[in-house]
């Protein structure tokens, strides 16, 4: 019962009038906190933590009672009272207040040449000369004055560390009572505040560049002043010990609005822009006084209710958010996974603050929050890392919303739903991704439940098919009994914010890893790279028509694929264990252009499995055909390019890439450029080799075809991947292959096989090769291991052909085997497959999908999306492909 009644209490929410703290915690909670932190080893660990690094800068201060504000990033020569801006930089400021004033930010770009020493006691006391910063070089490790312009996000950084200290020292002076830790935070928060009182709102020297509406009072856009978080938490905890060393506590508050206005007033009302503004605001307000406080009449409440109900330029409010701002088909937030995961957690940070209030319990208990978050499964691979879609890094499903959601549930009584969620989260934690122990932050110790609830991981299923409409993506996945062995895809095209020009594009998944990645963004929004590589076509696999196709990054006149199959359907039970397929279809405007992908993955065995890709493309009726180029980017040191017998292919260097040569400026990022005419099949194999684990790599095998030209180049690294592999891995260049085809590539399409395995497993595939016969069909012929599969895809569904011997009428077939057996014919919507004595036909005029397959007990079934019939007879005579 004690346990109950303590979550109860850590949940309650801020009552108006109420003594603080009242953000976080409320002032009767002390007692539950301390027993909080003594009963449980996660919050005793992370508690502990806490304390030590406190502790460390508390015997500091002891010594010298400037020593932590004196690090604060303040114009502590100028008092600057005006910042002034221009391009988005800081260039300089006017006036002098009476005492030092915060810096405002450096720039809005966050990219930058220098940083902060890694260890707090090296950073320069009072840091300022005249307008500069002292900073360390990241070319050479010497530090040297700066001017802020140069220094990215760097300022903010500083602050926001500094502030957290601050405010973790102010919760640690509650705790225990103890006037050490209020000595820290009381010189941060009354330094930072007292200064900022005198500041104005900065003033911007080129308002038509659009960021004098988004600028912040210490930031160049509204969604940074997060630091507002940081300040209401100190100020929450330290208000009792402001008031009794007689500080005006109206001067933080009467700041606090100031901040919460800009950021409502400059902020948008859409995207998770709205969200990171509520988070902020939330915070900011719920330690705020009653309305009747203050002389403007805009308190708590008055806030409050603009997080919950604005209707303004710059702010929906959440209760409307959770009504519209998902999809209300998939639950998902319509952008790139590095922003949408997030929302959610933004949500919820608000929601389980005001939980106990009636609209902030309506908000808590909406069912769109858990299908939002349970939805971020559906976009990851079996590592439990996010597809690479667009602005964006490898996420995974967020355990810390996943947290919230599961104290949620446990505060209003609904079992089934925090075990469903506590699931989730045991899956993170069980794969070593999450560890509660770590969460050494005031919102988890004071939130999250003491102990979890048993339950096994994980607590539920992700579909093979999922097509994420917001995003324009499809998932495809064929599972395994180790989920390191399972195959997993996705293709896209564009769609939603943060999307990029990607065309009709996949990504690949094997051996445990994303092999074949989309790579993210650049190293900052307004860089070269992203604006010309990252995120338009060249950083993509893909195909690019003429090396120059492009269209608009931004709706609404973003180009987006259109599904034209997919086995299994989308929330349809699949017809085969062992093949999966999807195909899909993209259109160019400039030039007029038309392409259609087929993807399939096969699995071969219990650990092995490969990637059926067929690309075709071709100028529209009456348009001029150019040449078309297929890119594959893998995820490894290097790319090895042989015959298919294992002679390395004779590349030559060259320069026939690029924008000088009429490509798309983001072809001058490939570099080391070698090429070759061939028109025969190679292999390229790509592998990943690591210091502490084994090795993996990814076999990409390709039909020869007419009038091709064979790139080996390597293209800029991996930025998605930066949270899911060793550091080195992201810092590498992608060896990239590019097949030029002259002329159209339609009836002549890219056909390639791609195969992921282990160091231990090595390859199944032993040569791929082209099926005979088949008219308007392209096959391909994979020989292994024990095993021998047939793959076909029609450019016309239809008509009937015939290929090695079997016939076929459909969107795509497989046929699975061995010399001497056959294991399984597959079907993908279409009317005919098989030969003489086995077969199997649709019944009726529409195309079906259907499996017929030989079970371990040499028995024969068949399972299908539609009325078929089959036959399969004793002794019959096999293709002379599988004798």
């Amino acid at each position: 019962m004690k346990f109950f009644v303590l979550l109860a209490l850590i949940l309650m929410c801020p009552i108006a009038g109420a003594e603080h703290p009242r953000l976080l915690v409320q002032p009767d909670e002390r007692e539950a906190m301390r027993e909080k932190v003594r009963n449980y080893e996660w919050a005793k660990v992370a508690y502990t933590a806490m304390k030590k690094r406190v502790d460390e800068v508390a015997a500091e201060v002891a010594r010298d009672p400037h020593w932590l504000r004196c690090r604060l990033m303040m114009n502590w020569e100028t008092h600057y009272v005006l910042p002034v801006t221009l391009d988005s930089k800081w260039i300089g400021g006017e006036g002098r207040a009476p005492v030092p004033t915060p810096r405002f930010a450096g720039a809005r770009d966050w990219k930058s040449t220098h940083r902060l020493p890694s260890k707090l006691g090296h950073w320069k006391p009072y840091n300022s000369w005249a307008d500069d910063i002292w900073l360390i070089n990241r070319e050479d490790g010497r530090g040297e004055w700066i001017h802020p312009s140069t220094t990215g996000q760097t300022i903010e950084i500083a602050n926001r560390h500094i502030m957290k200290l601050a405010a973790e020292a102010a919760f640690l002076y509650w705790m225990t009572g103890e006037e050490r830790y209020a000595k820290v935070a009381a010189p941060v928060l009354w330094t930072y505040m007292a200064g900022f009182s005198h500041v104005l709102p900065p003033r911007v020297e080129d308002p038509e560049n659009g960021s004098q509406r988004i600028i912040g009072t210490t930031s160049f856009e509204v969604i940074h002043e997060d630091i507002l978080i940081l300040i209401s938490e100190c100020y929450d905890f330290l208000h009792g010990y402001l008031q009794k060393k007689g500080k005006d506590t109206s001067l933080i508050q009467e700041g606090i609005k100031r901040m919460v206005d800009r950021v409502i007033e400059g902020g948008l009302n859409e995207g998770n822009w709205n969200l990171f503004q509520a988070k902020i605001a939330a915070h900011g307000c719920l330690v705020l006084e009653p309305n009747e406080t203050y002389a403007d009449g805009k308190g708590r409440g008055y806030y409050l209710d603009l997080v919950l109900n604005a209707e303004l330029p710059g702010q929906t409010g959440l209760m409307e958010v959770v009504k519209k701002g998902f999809d209300p088909e998939t639950a998902l937030w319509p952008e790139a996974p590095g922003y949408g995961f997030e929302t959610t957690e933004s949500i919820l940070d608000v929601a389980i603050l005001i939980s106990t209030d009636p609209e902030g319990k309506d908000l808590l208990e909406s069912p769109v929050l858990e299908r939002a978050l349970l939805a971020q499964a559906e976009l990851t691979y079996p590592n439990g890392l996010s597809i690479g879609l667009g602005d964006t890094v490898n996420a995974r499903i967020n355990a810390e919303a996943l947290e919230m959601l599961i104290a949620g549930a446990r505060k209003h009584g609904n079992l089934e739903q925090e075990m469903r969620l506590t699931g989730y989260l045991m899956r993170e934690i069980e794969g070593g991704h999450y560890d509660r122990k770590r969460q050494d932050n005031l919102y988890a110790l004071t939130n999250y439940v003491g102990e979890l609830r048993d339950v096994s991981a994980p607590y539920g299923d992700v579909e093979r098919s999922y097509f994420g409409e917001p995003l324009n993506v499809l998932m495809m996945r064929l599972p395994a009994p180790q989920w390191r062995d399972s195959l997993s895809a996705a293709m896209y095209g564009t769609a939603g914010g943060h999307a990029h020009t990607n065309g009709l594009a996949i990504e690949l998944f094997g051996a445990g890893l994303i092999l074949g990645p989309d790579p993210g963004r650049g190293s900052s929004y307004w860089q070269r790279d992203q604006r010309h590589y990252y995120s338009r076509l060249p950083s993509h696999n893909t195909v690019i028509p003429s090396g120059k196709a492009d269209y608009p990054l931004l709706p609404p006149r973003q180009l987006q694929m259109k599904l034209l199959a997919v086995e299994p359907g989308l929330q349809q039970e699949a017809v085969s264990e062992r093949v999966g397929f999807a195909q899909a279809e993209f259109h160019f405007l400039k030039p007029l252009v038309s392409q259609r992908r087929t993807l399939a993955m096969i699995r071969t065995g219990k650990d092995s499995g490969f990637y059926f890709d067929l690309f075709r493309s071709r100028a529209a009726d009456g348009a001029q055909e150019g040449h078309h180029d297929y890119l594959y980017h893998g995820m490894a040191q290097r790319g090895v390019l042989t015959d298919p017998d294992g002679e390395g292919l004779a590349l030559e260097k060259c320069e026939r890439l690029g924008e000088q040569h009429g490509d798309l400026e983001g072809y001058d990022y490939f570099r080391e450029e070698r090429c070759l005419k061939s028109e025969t099949d190679f292999r390229a194999r790509f592998e990943l080799r690591f210091r502490k684990r084994s090795s993996v790599t990814m076999d990409m095998w390709m039909l020869g075809g007419e009038d091709r030209e064979i790139f080996s180049v390597e293209a800029p690294p991996n930025h998605a991947i930066r949270n899911g592999l060793p550091s080195f891995v992201a810092k590498l260049a992608m060896p990239t292959v590019l097949v030029r085809q002259q002329g159209e590539a339609w009836s002549r399409p890219f056909v390639a096989v791609y195969e992921p395995y282990s160091k231990e497993r090595g390859p199944a595939i032993e040569s791929v090769r082209k099926a005979k016969g088949g008219k308007g069909v392209s096959a391909a012929v994979v020989d292994g291991k024990s095993m021998r599969v047939l793959i076909m895809e029609s450019e016309v569904p239809g008509e009937q052909t015939s290929v090695e011997g079997f016939d076929f009428d459909g969107r795509f077939g497989v046929v699975i085997g061995r010399a001497g057996q056959i294991d399984e014919i597959y079907l993908g919507e279409g009317r005919v497959m098989g030969f003489p004595g086995m077969i199997v036909r649709a019944k009726g005029p529409l195309g079906v999908s259907a499996s017929l397959k030989r079970g371990a007990d040499g028995l024969w079934s068949c399972q299908a999306s539609g009325p078929v019939e089959f036959e399969v007879e004793a002794n019959v005579v096999l293709p002379e492909l599988f004798r």
